[in-house]
């Protein structure tokens, strides 16, 4: 391998990584989109990076994309509009890939600093959450169907969970046949070897998001 995973991370947790930030209204904060936990970095590093599960494709006033190893993602003077997730998919020249996740929230001076010993990051326990556990592999005969779910809850009922669904990082797509997106679940029929790859379900509430990859082997 290019890297070394640290003795205290193992390769889920190396692939996905999630961490929880503050900054002060007024800063600039640059984010890295790398594997967590490990030594070194691997070689052709690419990042694309997601807000509100959807691809950041350009620069924007606020959001400066930086392509540099590792690649990142720079937030320039903050305020309130610039609290939430950032998202980042990470792949390197070996195939592999990742998430790494930033939960960014807005400190308002000049109260911040004095009650920063006592504030708590946004809690986990708000985001959403899978009931079971989700296989990453799937292996399907040409001719056959595929059913991805993405069963993703919320704590509260009332909690409104949005899902997108990637294949390789962009907008699944099919030469043959349509790629059905019904609620949480993408549905592809009459499979073709082409169709394999991994796909990504994102799903996002108020609180964040969380991710899980399929990797669909169509043989």
């Amino acid at each position: 391998d290019d890297y070394e995973y640290s003795p205290m991370v193992n390769e889920d947790e190396a692939n996905w990584i999630h961490y929880e930030l503050k900054v002060d209204v007024g800063d600039s904060k640059r984010l890295k989109c790398k594997p967590g936990g490990v030594v070194g970095l691997p070689k052709g590093l690419q990042g694309t990076w997601f807000i509100g599960g959807k691809p950041l494709v350009n620069d924007t006033d606020k959001l400066k994309i930086i392509n540099r190893m590792p690649p990142r993602l720079k937030i320039i003077d903050v305020t309130s509009d610039e609290a939430g997730i950032y998202a980042c998919l990470w792949r390197d020249a070996q195939l592999r890939q990742g998430w790494t996740n930033y939960t960014v929230e807005v400190q308002h001076l000049p109260f911040a600093r004095a009650l920063q010993a006592d504030s708590k990051v946004l809690d986990n326990e708000l985001l959403p959450w899978f009931p079971r556990d989700l296989h990453p592999l799937m292996i399907k005969p040409a001719g056959n169907v595929a059913e991805l779910k993405c069963p993703a809850r919320g704590t509260h009922d009332e909690d409104n969970i949005t899902v997108t669904w990637l294949k390789n990082g962009e907008e699944p797509t099919r030469a043959l046949g349509d790629v059905r997106i019904k609620g949480s679940t993408l549905k592809m029929e009459n499979l073709v070897p082409k169709d394999s790859g991994n796909y990504t379900c994102i799903a996002t509430n108020q609180y964040g998001s969380i991710n899980h990859t399929y990797t669909l082997e169509v043989i």
